[in-house]
């Protein structure tokens, strides 16, 4: 059994369309009229109609609109018939409706709109999605943002009807990070490292390099530079009174 998606004119294109018909998926949408591969002969008739009429042209299981409402308005679907028609209600100036014979392409795209409209407006609010001069970065932050939306929904169902968006998210973000710290390694300091059983005595010895002491330098507002380090820590102190400093820690 065919799926059929709907979709507004960002993400629109005719190599979409044809990969999501070769999957068994069938889909509709507005598309702008400077997309590779869509009828430009059409666009440029397409100009010259009046209000309520249309062309289109088919490729395979592949049909373009154009259709003239207030303005020029183009679609792609691999779902219907090409001289498929309805009816819509369209109202006039003075508030009466007038019935309008459109191609069903255009009259299943206003009916189904309002959820596109809704979902956009809804992962808007909060949306992760960040600008990018690459495409496909802007496409997987908008994967994301879809499935913490469903995901949402979902909650709202099943567990908690009244849970807000915010409230959602916030949790979830919450709990994401949880579980990362909580399965994160625990990076050990060079002291912790130092104070293992690996090295469980000091031992200060000479060293033919100068270095700055540990100790000293960290208090001072001028470094200071010895040769003696602690062997074990491989950290360089003063012989007194640092070393016995650096032992106490």
């Amino acid at each position: 059994m065919s799926h059929l998606v709907v979709m507004d004119n960002w993400y629109t294109s005719i190599p979409l369309f044809n990969i999501l018909r070769a999957h068994g998926t069938r889909a509709l949408g507005t598309i702008r009229s400077n997309r590779v591969g869509f009828p430009q002969d059409m666009v440029e008739e397409s100009k010259h109609l009046s209000s309520g009429q249309s062309l289109f042209r088919q490729s395979g299981q592949l049909v373009a609109y154009s259709f003239f409402d207030r303005k020029p308005v183009h679609f792609l679907s691999t779902f219907h018939p090409p001289n498929d028609k309805s009816q819509i209600k369209r109202r006039n100036a003075d508030g009466t409706e007038r019935s309008v014979t459109v191609p069903t392409a255009v009259k299943d795209y206003s009916r189904h709109r309002s959820g596109v409209d809704t979902l956009d407006q809804l992962t808007s609010y909060y949306s992760i999605t960040r600008r990018s001069v690459r495409w496909w970065p802007r496409l997987c932050w908008w994967l994301v943002d879809i499935a913490i939306h469903n995901a949402h929904k979902l909650f709202q169902r099943v567990v908690e009807p009244s849970c807000t968006t915010l409230e959602f998210r916030t949790a979830l973000m919450h709990e994401l990070a949880e579980e990362k710290n909580s399965h994160s390694p625990q990076k050990q300091t060079k002291r912790q490292q130092t104070s293992s059983s690996t090295h469980p005595s000091h031992a200060l010895v000479h060293s033919t390099r100068r270095r700055e002491c540990r100790v000293c330098s960290h208090h001072r507002s001028h470094r200071k530079e010895t040769n003696f380090m602690c062997a074990p820590c491989e950290v360089y102190v003063c012989a007194t009174p640092c070393y016995d400093i650096h032992r106490g820690d």
